[in-house]
């Protein structure tokens, strides 16, 4: 099995793979560049019993935003951990922070919500009232 993902690392010109999150029942192998690699799809190497094969294009596409919600909910979870340890921060108070962060209108700020999320995350580690995170969360949004 290794013989053949190390084909498909060599065929897409990679240096070497890492494994991924699994996915659908696959093992998942992400093709590792040193230097920067040839723009395009985010191919990645699936693995399913005896399987091992190139994802087509939108599987590429779909793991691809199942890895960034994967993210967004680990950060998630990372800021309602913290929030409970800090004074000030109530439920109702993470719910409207996470709403912000993954609100349209922090995309079109140009900041995706795992970015506004880990941002919210470092204002709380650096101590920042309930009041003062909402004013930096409006600022990132253009909302002042």
């Amino acid at each position: 099995m290794e013989e053949k993902i190390l084909e498909f690392v060599e065929d897409l010109q990679a240096d070497s793979y890492k494994e991924g999150i699994s996915w659908k029942g696959f093992k998942v192998y992400i093709p590792e560049y040193k230097n920067n690699p040839v723009i395009g799809l985010p191919y990645v190497i699936l693995v399913k019993g005896e399987e091992v094969r190139l994802s087509t294009t939108g599987e590429s596409l779909d793991y691809l935003d199942y890895c960034l919600s994967q993210d967004k909910k680990t950060k998630m979870k990372e800021l309602v951990l913290l929030a409970k340890t800090k004074e000030g921060y109530t439920k109702d108070t993470v719910m409207n922070i996470i709403c912000i962060c993954c609100s349209e209108q922090m995309y079109k700020s140009g900041y995706t919500s795992v970015q506004a999320l880990e941002q919210a995350i470092n204002f709380i580690k650096e101590g920042y009232s309930t009041k003062e995170l909402y004013s930096e969360l409006l600022k990132m949004t253009g909302d002042n």
